[in-house]
């Protein structure tokens, strides 16, 4: 009888195994599932990170030309300011010779 015995303890245990092995499979795959998931979050990340870096790179550079163009501006201002100083200096200093010729 001792035979039929470890016979059937040696079926439970392969059952067992079975049951483990089947159960590890599982495991891995659910695992293999949740890292998969896991990359595309940290693809859709990294893709949202950088779409968020070129905003806010386009608004910098937005950024930089408005002041560029508001330098622009104040710099033409101040050089129609300058002609018309110049202008007024040369229009004083005409008058001023024509009232020496006259």
């Amino acid at each position: 009888g001792n035979m039929s015995l470890s016979s059937a303890a040696a079926g439970v245990s392969t059952a067992a195994l079975g049951v483990a092995a089947r159960e590890e499979a599982v495991f891995a795959r659910e695992e293999m599932a949740r890292l998969r998931l896991l990359e595309v979050c940290g693809r859709e990340e990294a893709v949202a990170k950088r779409e968020e870096m070129r905003e806010g790179e386009e608004k910098a550079g937005k950024e930089k030309l408005e002041a560029l163009q508001m330098q622009v501006r104040k710099g033409s201002a101040e050089a129609s300011r300058v002609s018309i100083l110049l202008e007024d200096h040369r229009r004083a200093r005409r008058e001023a010779t024509q009232a020496l010729d006259a």
